[in-house]
């Protein structure tokens, strides 16, 4: 296997330590911001965590589409907060009975509420007596009926037993009582008669969900509460504003939000509920202000979204509009409930307000060239085209000007929507590219769907996708002047191939799969794009991995979910840094499902690669420069799904960077040890103008690989720093067991 110029490797398995040199004379070219992209698809948390929205099932919808092993998790989840709270919220309390891995979509991490057997939607409880709520149909898909009954109207009387008094329904909620304690929403109801002249009230308000041992808190009471008069036999809306300040409670401490229904003209009227919304005070144009913050901070310059699996069944339209007018959708990739709550225009604003530049996947699974050319049109032409004007009657009269948009997502997996082979994708992308390029008044940039299975040897075991060894050969030969960028997903499965191994051997076969990518698999793809476009005058094609990270069921061997993530996140950017002429985008998975943001018991926080990320903006525009090492390697003979066997693999990985700074030149160095056991030693020989000066070191490590962040431990990975004096020109180094270490080094005044 060859070597890439930038980092070249001589196996010593015997030296006490290993050595790394650093040539200032070869250099490679400076990674762009688009190198530490994100990606975001209703997967998991994903809309529940980016929307501001505190109610799950905000639409009473029936049917929730979850798979059992993802129904039974949440309700897991749910009871493990709940017990949290009780016992204080210590730091151990959720390593033994949380799930971080919720794939399906619509209700958040965890489940609070489930009277689902008794004919209510998901995510709700009834109030009142027996039968007094049930499902219904109503204004826009389904709703919930509340009976009614014959109620005293002395305002005072709240009913506080959860058995007695009016029909109504609850939800249990964690809020961010830590930051916002004022909260606002709106109910969309009818009562359910033709007579004009019906009237009745809604109780909508908080009420304590728990009792505390001691009795200083009682299950029924009352937090806050409003009244409000309705009349009539139409559809109307209900705003509301409630307030937990002075109320005692506490940070992690779930309430319930509850309506209920009073009839006054008739006792036997009933009342539909169709919506329900519920924000705290500080969300920012409906979005969460802590994780809008977070984003921020980052940061993310590229935003990939919506999928993803997601995208091959995905209609944009139903994204569009006033969102009461949205459809809430079954989740065919992921199961679950999608409320098309964060659409397209949704989408823009969120990327302007976290400074990213916007990245659309358009369906080319189960849509066809003309839907992803309307969107296209919706994004970028003017008020004088049909969808240019379309956006602006909903209140977007200037274009958007999206230049990144892919062509489908994983249209090779039998998993997609619309899953096809290698020359029906080809076929597809130049059908697609020549519509939507048409549709844009400004250029754009086209990503047509590689195919990371491509470079396998196929066979048997790769019955579940196309691994013809023809994909990439057919997009080049039908398509070879319509194309920007190829997409590939680095996302090598710990199961698969390699269930039933040692979790130390799956784990070396995850981190093994970079260097196959980076010294077997691209430079054989990029040769072939070079190759299909030697006559066609147009700049080279480039790779554009726009998902990347260690996937699979196994949650001891190294796993987005994990700390695992940490050392292939590591590994995976340094190798991004020595690549970046050729493959300038990498969007990591998952920006809210897995890797990176979450969103639990009133807090977000963040999974280790989050921090990963955070360290590599530094190089963001700095010069690479070889490095040569020598140190001890080990061998892959257990390759992953999309892996290769290989031999002599550092377990070091190294880039420098010079960051040219009129005032000073400053070093950059990232050393990723991959070795699940044993600290390595590390001598980094530096060039001339860096002598006897001293560098800023950083670490993130940590004793075990299967270790996760929990909502009451966000904070158990945290970065490591010292400062420590250069010998003439050599930095020596101690490198942790399975840890990424960045040092920085400022060049000594003259």
């Amino acid at each position: 296997m060859a070597q890439h110029p930038l980092f070249q490797f001589t196996r010593d398995d015997e030296s006490e330590h290993s050595i790394v040199t650093i040539d200032p004379t070869q250099r490679g070219t400076p990674p762009s911001k688009e190198m530490i992209g994100s990606f975001y698809e209703p997967l998991g948390h994903g809309t529940l965590g980016v929307v501001a929205e505190l109610l799950v099932n905000p639409t009473f919808t029936r049917d929730h589409y979850l798979p059992p092993v993802q129904l039974e998790r949440l309700r897991q989840n749910g009871k493990a907060l709940v017990q949290l709270y009780l016992d204080g919220i210590p730091k151990d309390g959720l390593d033994a009975d949380w799930y971080p891995q919720i794939m399906s979509t619509g209700f958040g991490l965890s489940l609070l509420d489930d009277a689902s057997d008794e004919g209510l939607p998901l995510g709700w409880s009834p109030l009142g007596y027996e039968g007094a709520a049930s499902s219904s149909l109503g204004r826009l898909g389904e709703s919930v009926r509340l009976q009614g009954g014959d109620w005293p109207e002395d305002p005072s009387i709240r009913w506080a037993g959860l058995d007695e008094g009016p029909a109504g329904i609850r939800q249990g909620v964690f809020v961010p009582i830590r930051r916002c304690q004022t909260y606002h929403g709106k109910v969309w109801l009818r009562i359910a008669s033709t007579d004009e002249a019906s009237q009745g009230e809604v109780e909508i308000g908080f009420r304590r969900r728990i009792s505390t041992q001691n009795n200083a808190k009682c299950a029924g009471e009352i937090l806050d509460s409003v009244r409000m008069d309705v009349a009539g036999k139409d559809w109307l809306t209900c705003d509301f504003q409630l307030s937990l300040e002075g109320k005692n409670v506490a940070f992690g401490e779930p309430v319930d939000f509850y309506i209920r229904w009073l009839p006054r003209s008739n006792s036997d009227l009933n009342l539909l509920i169709d919506r329900a919304e519920l924000y705290p005070d500080d969300a920012i144009d409906g979005f969460d202000p802590e994780i809008v913050q977070l984003s921020r901070d980052w940061p993310i310059p590229l935003f990939r979204w919506p999928g993803g699996n997601f995208v091959s069944f995905f209609r944009w339209r139903d994204g569009i509009g006033p969102a009461d007018l949205r459809p809430t959708i079954k989740n065919h990739a992921w199961g679950g409930l999608e409320y098309n709550l964060f659409g397209t225009d949704e989408f823009i604003r969120f990327c302007r307000l976290i400074g990213a530049e916007p990245h659309i996947t358009v369906n080319s699974g189960t849509g066809d060239a003309q839907e992803a050319a309307n969107w296209v049109e919706y994004c970028n032409g003017d008020v004088t085209t049909p969808m240019g004007r379309l956006r602006a009657e909903n209140g977007h009269p200037e274009p958007y000007n999206v230049v990144y948009w892919e062509v489908g997502n994983e249209n090779f997996g039998f998993w997609q929507g619309g899953v096809h082979g290698s020359d029906e994708n080809a076929r597809r992308f130049a059908t697609f590219a020549k519509t939507m390029r048409a549709a844009s008044p400004i250029p754009i940039k086209l990503i047509a769907c590689g195919n990371g299975f491509d470079f396998a040897e196929g066979g048997k075991g790769y019955d579940y996708a196309t691994a013809d060894g023809r994909w990439h050969e057919q997009l080049l030969k039908q398509a070879p002047d319509e194309i920007d960028y190829i997409s590939l997903h680095s996302m090598p499965s710990n199961t698969f191939f390699l269930k039933g191994q040692p979790d130390d051997v799956i784990s070396y076969a995850m981190l093994g799969q970079v260097s196959t990518w980076e010294n077997r698999f691209l430079p054989e793809l990029l040769q072939a794009c070079d190759e299909a476009t030697a006559k066609l005058s147009r700049e080279p094609i480039k790779l554009a991995i726009t998902e990347w990270a260690p996937v699979g069921e196994n949650l001891r061997a190294i796993h987005i979910e994990n700390f695992g993530s940490v050392v292939y996140g590591g590994a995976f950017l340094n190798m991004m840094i020595r690549n970046a002429e050729r493959i300038p985008i990498a969007n990591t998975t998952g920006y809210m499902h897995g890797g990176c943001l979450r969103r639990a018991f009133g807090i977000p926080y963040y999974d280790p690669q989050y921090m990963v990320i955070q360290k590599y903006q530094d190089f963001i525009g700095t010069t690479p420069l070889a490095c040569h090492l020598q140190g001890p390697s080990f061998d892959v003979t257990v390759p992953s799904d999309i892996g290769h066997n290989e031999t002599d693999l550092p377990y070091l990985d190294v880039v420098a960077c010079l960051a040219d700074n009129p005032e000073n030149d400053r070093l950059l160095i990232a050393v990723a040890n991959k070795h699940l056991h044993k600290a390595l030693p590390l001598q980094v020989r530096l060039p001339d103008t860096f002598k006897n000066t001293e560098a800023e070191i950083d670490q993130l490590a940590y004793s075990q690989i299967e270790a996760y962040v929990t909502p009451a431990d966000p904070e158990r990975f945290c970065i490591q720093k010292c400062q420590k004096a250069l010998n003439n020109t050599t930095l020596s180094l101690e490198l942790p067991p399975f840890s990424v270490t960045w040092v920085k080094i400022e060049k000594p005044s003259v």
